[in-house]
């Protein structure tokens, strides 16, 4: 399937995959922004220990998420 500007299915899926990860970001800096002081710009992975559990559990699902990125994109060009 070929899109009216010539970018191919593979792209827009790996593009969309891409777009999961600011997604997933979304409870992260609600987490932070949650704690007294609001985001620790100079510590930022102090922060991230300090956050609570539900907190810590989205940062998981972010790294996650930009982590497969990587291999989901090459899965995808490989089976085109």
């Amino acid at each position: 399937m070929e899109f009216s500007s010539g970018v191919g299915t593979p792209f827009v899926c790996v593009f969309i995959n891409f777009l999961f990860y600011f997604v997933a970001l979304v409870p992260v800096r609600r987490a932070q922004a949650l704690q007294e002081g609001g985001y620790d710009n100079s510590n930022p992975r102090d922060q991230y220990n300090r956050l609570p559990d539900w907190g810590k559990r989205a940062v998981g699902a972010a790294n996650n998420t930009f982590e497969g990125l990587v291999f989901f994109s090459i899965a995808v060009f490989i089976g085109k």
